[in-house]
C-alpha cells in the first residue's frame, strides 16, 4: 500500500488512543475517523467492538444513513385494499378479506386497519413483540401486546402472548364495575356511577406493567396519547341485538338492567354487525390529557375495544334462522392468541351481574362477568414520528422501530 495518511482506531470498552499521522477529526460514535490523502479516502482498521461504526469505502466520503422504511401509518395505508364496503362484518374474516382496509374514526378522520390472517404486522418496540392493529386519527399506530422476542422473532401464542391474567373488576354486582374506571357503586344516578375516580382491577394490572416496563425508558417518547374507549353509552330502543328490549327506563347505575352501546354494534349477540371507532361519550374516552379525552389515565395504555376486534375479523354468533352460527375465526387470525383476553367494552348489566366483552380461547367473541380471571393483552399507540428501520413485519423478521 502506498504511503498515505491513515488513521488506525483502537477501540476498547472506551475510546482508547488514536495512532497515526496527519489531521484527525473525531466525531460521535456513529461517525467515522478519517483523514484526506490526495483525492481519496483511506480506511485501515476499525475495531469490531464498535460494530455500529460506519466505514467510508470506495472513496465515498459521506456516512451512510440507517435504512428507513418510513412512517408506520403511511406504510399501513400503502397496503390498503379499499374501504369497508368490501367487507361482510356478519361473517368471520377469511383469506379473501385478509389485508388492510380503510374506515373513518373520530372527526371523520381516515383510519386504516388490519383484518384477517395477516402475517406482516409484527413489530418489536421497547423489547416486546406487538401486533399492529390500526392507524389512529392523528397518524399514530395502535399496537396489541404479543409477548417477548425469542432470538429476534415474534411468534408467541397462548399465555405467552399475555402479560398475565386478571379479573376486570373483582366485584360484579353493580353497573359501576363495567368501568375501566368508575365512581361510587350503589349510586342513584348514572353520572355518579361513571365518575372516573376509582381504578378497575385490570387497570391496576396494566398500569403496574407499564411502570415496570415502559415508564422512563428512552422509547417512551414514541408513544402518543390515544383514545381508549370504555363505551358506557346505553341503548334503550330499536335494539340491534338478541339481548332483547330492556323494560326499565333507568340505565347505567345500581342494579338496573342495562344494555351498553356495544350490543348494537359488535357484540357476540349483535344482529347486524356494524363496528365503529367513534366513542360516543367524552367521559368514556380514556386519555392522559384532557385535550382529546377525559384526562383520567396515568399512562397512555389501555385495551382494545370489541369494535376494533371486529374490524380485525371477529363477528357475532347471531343466526337469524335460529340458534347460533359458527362465528369462530381461524387460529391464523392475527388477533387470535389461543388464550382468551379482555376487551375494554362493557356489554350488559343483567341477572344482577356486570358483564364485559372478551375474546374467548375458542376464537369467538363472548361476554363474562367482571370477576372472572381472563387474559390481559394491553395496547399502546406509537406516535406519528415513529419509523421502521428494518424488518419485513413477519414473525421471523419483525419490524424494528425507532
Amino acid at each position: 500500500m502506498k504511503s498515505r495518511n491513515i488513521i488506525i482506531l483502537v477501540i476498547g470498552l472506551f475510546f482508547g488512543s488514536v495512532v497515526g499521522a496527519g489531521a484527525v477529526t473525531l466525531c460521535n460514535a456513529k461517525d467515522i475517523l478519517y483523514s484526506p490523502n490526495d483525492n481519496a479516502w483511506d480506511i485501515d482498521t476499525v475495531d469490531d467492538a464498535l460494530n455500529d461504526l460506519y466505514e467510508i469505502v470506495n472513496g465515498n466520503s459521506t456516512k451512510p444513513t440507517e435504512p428507513i422504511l418510513g412512517n408506520i401509518a403511511q406504510l399501513i395505508k400503502s397496503k390498503s385494499k379499499g374501504d369497508i364496503s368490501l367487507i361482510n362484518f356478519n361473517t368471520p374474516a377469511d383469506d379473501t378479506e385478509t389485508g388492510v382496509y380503510k374506515t373513518t374514526g373520530e372527526n371523520d378522520a381516515e383510519v386504516y386497519f388490519y383484518r384477517g390472517n395477516v402475517t406482516d404486522n409484527n413489530i418489536i418496540f421497547g423489547n416486546f413483540c406487538w401486533k399492529m392493529v390500526r392507524t389512529t386519527e392523528s397518524g399514530g399506530t395502535k399496537l396489541l401486546y404479543n409477548g417477548t422476542p425469542e432470538n429476534g422473532e415474534c411468534n408467541k401464542t397462548g399465555d405467552a402472548a399475555l402479560i398475565g391474567k386478571s379479573a376486570y373488576n373483582t366485584i360484579d354486582t353493580d353497573n359501576a364495575y363495567v368501568g375501566y374506571m368508575y365512581g361510587k357503586a350503589g349510586s342513584a344516578t348514572y353520572e355518579a356511577t361513571t365518575t372516573n375516580t376509582n381504578n378497575s382491577t385490570i387497570k391496576g394490572v396494566i398500569d403496574r406493567w407499564y411502570y415496570a416496563n415502559i415508564k422512563g425508558k428512552e422509547w417512551e417518547n414514541l408513544l402518543e396519547d390515544a383514545i381508549w374507549c370504555n363505551d358506557r353509552s346505553f341503548v334503550k330502543e330499536n335494539i340491534n341485538s338478541a339481548w332483547g328490549q330492556p323494560t326499565s327506563d333507568k340505565f347505567g347505575f345500581g342494579k338496573n338492567v342495562t344494555l351498553y352501546g356495544i350490543v348494537s354494534r359488535s357484540s357476540f349477540r349483535t344482529k347486524n354487525v356494524n363496528p365503529s371507532l367513534i366513542c360516543p361519550n367524552n367521559n368514556d374516552k380514556f386519555t392522559v390529557s384532557g385535550e382529546v379525552g377525559n384526562g383520567a389515565l396515568t399512562y397512555p395504555i389501555g385495551l382494545l375495544t370489541m369494535d376494533e376486534i371486529v374490524f380485525g375479523g371477529y363477528t357475532s354468533e347471531y343466526n337469524p334462522d335460529g340458534g347460533t352460527k359458527n362465528s369462530a375465526v381461524g387460529e391464523e387470525n392475527y388477533l387470535s392468541s389461543k388464550s382468551g383476553y379482555w376487551s375494554m367494552s362493557p356489554e350488559v348489566f343483567s341477572g344482577g351481574y356486570a358483564q364485559v366483552g372478551w375474546v374467548a380461547a375458542t376464537n369467538k367473541l363472548y361476554v363474562n362477568t367482571t370477576d372472572f380471571s381472563r387474559g390481559v393483552r394491553p395496547a399502546i399507540s406509537l406516535n406519528s414520528t415513529a419509523e421502521i428501520i428494518e424488518g419485513d413485519g413477519s414473525g421471523a423478521n419483525p419490524y424494528i422501530v425507532r
